[in-house]
């Protein structure tokens, strides 16, 4: 709950920021939605390492194989960073770069989750 009242609270400064600065200085609006993005991941990191970890145990004690729990994770990871570079583009106007980062994070995710296809059918096979 703090992590999630953090990144408002730096999300809404920016977007004050953004607006005043948005008809003097658009470029320097748009660095600040930048930075406000880093910032956000930044407080996000900590949270997100210790969802991972806790993955990582619960796959363990349950007998997964974490070569079926990495392949997921890579691809979420794939698909968040797609979608705030994507929405970055977006926020500056560039719609058509929007949508080929989008496109190239759906074959990159794709690519990712290739290992976790092929155990599937492998299972699938063993049945």
């Amino acid at each position: 709950m703090d992590v999630l009242l953090r990144i408002c609270g730096v999300a809404l400064m920016a977007l004050i920021c953004a607006v005043l600065l948005k008809n003097s200085n658009p470029s320097g609006a748009l660095f600040v939605i930048i930075a406000a993005c880093a910032v956000m991941i930044w407080i996000v990191f900590p949270s997100a390492q210790a969802l991972i970890d806790y993955c990582r145990r619960l796959a363990q004690s349950s007998g997964m194989e974490l070569s079926i729990l990495t392949p997921l994770v890579k691809t979420l990871g794939v698909c968040l960073t797609a979608k705030i570079t994507a929405e970055l583009c977006r926020d500056a106007g560039e719609r058509a770069m929007a949508v080929k980062v989008e496109l190239a994070g759906v074959v990159a995710g794709l690519i990712c989750a290739l290992p976790l296809i092929s155990e599937t059918l492998r299972m699938i096979g063993e049945l």
